[in-house]
């Protein structure tokens, strides 16, 4: 089987977190992005990537209010980042995406390409 270096399952895979927490598809593909980022080395690739990402959902994807209001109420997602290892910019942007805030998540990428 074909293990690279930075695939890791040793917090669960990304996959059973996406399904426990409900990710649309734009949301897993998110975190994927963000969670291997600075692990396979092509950082600011993939930040250009995750952004793209953010606007197709923001242009394809329109969550019900009922959607943005359940998904405040999933576990924590300090709790979340503290399992997976997130750093602070991977959190707020994976917590945007799983409340609509698509603007928010945008900015929050560009703020971790400039400052890390």
């Amino acid at each position: 089987m074909i293990h690279p270096s930075y695939y890791s399952s040793e917090n669960g895979s990304l996959y059973k977190v996406a399904q426990e927490r409900n990710w649309n598809s734009w949301t897993f593909d998110v975190a994927k992005r963000l969670e291997r980022a600075k692990k396979k080395g092509n950082f600011s690739e993939d930040i250009e990537k995750t952004i793209t990402v953010i606007e197709l959902c923001k242009s394809e994807f329109k969550p019900s209010f009922f959607y943005k209001f359940r998904m405040l109420f999933i576990n924590s997602p300090n709790l979340l980042a503290a399992r997976r290892g997130w750093d602070l910019y991977t959190k707020n942007i994976v917590f945007y995406m799983e409340i609509g805030m698509y603007d928010k998540a945008i900015e929050e990428c560009s703020n971790y390409f400039h400052n890390s």
